[in-house]
């Protein structure tokens, strides 16, 4: 249990004080409540987490996939935005549930690689990717999406494919080029 601003972790800070390296070890629970970039770019080891929770304004700067055990809240009030390099994809294993916003950021994926996940949207969920949301190759290739009642998607990125399959609840076009 961590305290208003403290870091509780579940591996080690650096072999040496001045390194200022953090190993985040597998299986971990994570709550992020602040401005955030992940991994650290000063260097350390992001393994696999388990559950991620996202409170505040958090950019994942993965240049390759994202993997998770366990569930990815985003919270009404935060947002997670990939990294927009191509490949930095979000692997999931449970579900994800959008209360405040997700940001693909580009042309990246949410994906599976094993388990049932679903995306659970009752808050925004923008896209960039040119494909959409839904389909090969899209945001969302292959896994369920539940729309809640509050649900919006925003298309935001430049020539995209609207996905059809959709019920959609709030749609939002924005962004530049043909939709």
């Amino acid at each position: 249990t961590a305290t208003t601003g403290s870091f509780t972790y579940c591996g080690s800070i650096g072999a040496t004080p001045q390194d200022g390296r953090l190993v985040f070890g597998n299986n971990c629970n994570y709550v992020f409540n602040g401005i955030t970039t992940l991994p650290f770019p000063t260097g350390g080891t992001w393994q696999i987490p388990n559950d991620v929770t996202i409170n505040g304004a958090v950019t994942f700067n993965k240049i390759d996939a994202f993997d998770l055990n366990g569930k990815l809240l985003v919270n009404s009030g935060g947002i997670l935005k990939l990294n927009p390099v191509l490949g930095a994809d979000l692997n999931l294993k449970d579900t994800m549930t959008i209360d405040g916003s997700f940001d693909t950021n580009g042309s990246n994926k949410i994906l599976y690689s094993d388990g049932s996940p679903s995306i659970v949207l009752n808050g925004t969920f923008i896209t960039k990717n040119p494909l959409g949301l839904t389909g090969s190759d899209a945001s969302v290739p292959t896994l369920p999406i539940i729309m809640g009642i509050d649900a919006t998607v925003n298309y935001a990125g430049g020539n995209q494919v609207i996905s059809s399959s959709l019920d959609y609840k709030n749609l939002i076009i924005s962004g530049n080029g043909i939709k």
